[in-house]
């Protein structure tokens, strides 16, 4: 049985990557034919927060020793999310943003965010998660949260699960990424053993896309958006 999870876990790890490097070559390909625009762009920002998050891995130590002094690592998870959350709407903001205005965009979204990080240090806590599987499982709630957001799968189902799926998937993962690998650590594990039980765990973070729209909606009512 072993045997036959890792060779399913190495057979999904590989047609992933195919995928993404499909996805990013179509995405390059359509930047140096098509020209710079906000659609085209957006391969640009994903490769820049791909580099701030290889600098993250490779500067570990030196945030551990930043953010030691802040107390409780609950506290540390949020504030790196939040850092993490920041830098991924900045970059985005001449590609795909979703309000052209930074301060705006982010009065909008840090809420999600916000939420969205506390609850997944929770289920990191319950549910002894490892690095990849925070990666992937991360992922996979932007991806939803991406599909509701902009309704393109339903326009064009194809193109956004060959092309935009894998690049998504490996943004929010690495968003959530961020905080779990300077972190993860120092938090205090419960563990819940099987990928079934941790996919279902994975779900509970959904729940900040439903406070965000009640959010959105206030802040719209109010005129701020």
């Amino acid at each position: 049985m072993e045997i036959i999870k890792k060779i399913l876990h190495i057979i999904s790890a590989i047609v992933f990557f195919a995928v993404f490097v499909f996805g990013t070559y179509m995405q390059i390909y359509a930047l140096l034919t098509k020209g710079a625009n906000r659609e085209t762009l957006w391969i640009v920002s994903t490769i820049i927060f791909y580099i701030f998050t290889a600098a993250i891995f490779f500067g570990k130590d030196i945030i551990r020793r930043l953010v030691n002094w802040i107390p409780i690592e609950f506290n540390r998870f949020i504030i790196i999310g939040i850092i993490s959350s920041i830098v991924a709407e900045s970059v985005y903001i001449f590609s795909k943003p979703f309000n052209e205005n930074l301060v705006l965009d982010l009065t909008a979204l840090l809420p999600f965010y916000i939420i969205w990080m506390a609850i997944w240090y929770l289920v990191i806590k319950i549910g002894d998660f490892s690095l990849t599987e925070i990666f992937f499982l991360a992922g996979i709630n932007g991806f939803f949260v991406e599909i509701i957001f902009s309704g393109f799968v339903i326009i064009n189902p194809i193109s956004w699960t060959v092309i935009s799926f894998p690049l998504v998937v490996t943004l929010y993962g690495c968003i959530m990424l961020i905080p779990a690998y300077v972190v993860k650590e120092d938090i205090q594990i419960f563990s819940v053993d099987g990928i079934i039980k941790k996919s279902l765990l994975s779900i509970l973070p959904l729940a900040s896309y439903v406070v965000s729209l009640f959010w959105i909606a206030y802040i719209k009512t109010i005129g701020i958006l």
